[in-house]
């Protein structure tokens, strides 16, 4: 996978874009075959999805996620510097975190959040899940700058956005029973919203 590239090249900023995104799970539980669909915005950075950067998982997402909508203001409090984010060291913020559950534990992509009047950066971009040491990304940049007037405009929206979207699940019966608990599977698929 190519190394994300960030910035304009003469002044080295950022553009970022909060855009709908789609992550579908299938998977039977011994009983049901059960499908959900998780809508959040994806970060853009220049055009280009954070989620490349994330070859541990799939199953990634932001945490601006419909099914968490409750916890949306906070998420983007913590993105702007206003509240410390859960089980990180002090002034990292979680960019991506596991698509299902949103839990630290099952891994997440961070970033030191230093905000100017100007200017917000992300650096030391790196994954973490709260028991291992962090370990930077080999593809991320070392800094990611964005104009601080860009970033407001697109965190502020995040939330009424994040509520216009859908939040969809559904099961189905099976028409028989297949094989027992042990043998069920998942299925990952991301595909961009329409």
């Amino acid at each position: 996978m190519q190394a994300l590239t960030v910035g304009d090249v003469a002044d080295g900023i950022s553009s970022l874009a909060l855009e709908p995104r789609l992550l579908r799970r299938k998977w039977f539980d011994g009983n049901v075959t059960r499908y959900s669909e998780s809508h959040f915005l994806d970060l853009l950075v220049d055009g280009h999805s954070l989620l490349d950067l994330a070859h541990r998982s799939s199953n990634m997402s932001t945490a601006l996620n419909r099914p968490w909508l409750a916890q949306v203001p906070d998420t983007i409090k913590e993105l702007n510097g206003e509240r410390q984010a859960p089980g990180l060291a002090r002034r990292r913020v979680s960019l991506l975190v596991c698509g299902q559950c949103g839990d630290l534990g099952c891994g997440s992509v961070t970033a030191l959040l230093q905000i100017g009047p100007t200017t917000v950066r992300w650096t030391e971009l790196a994954w973490e899940n709260g028991y291992e040491d962090p370990s930077p990304l080999p593809d991320a940049p070392s800094t990611i700058t964005f104009r601080r007037s860009n970033y407001d405009e697109q965190t502020a929206t995040s939330t009424a956005r994040n509520s216009a979207s859908p939040d969809s699940y559904r099961a189905k019966r099976p028409l028989r029973r297949v094989g027992d608990v042990s043998s069920s599977s998942t299925h990952l698929e991301r595909t961009s919203t329409p």
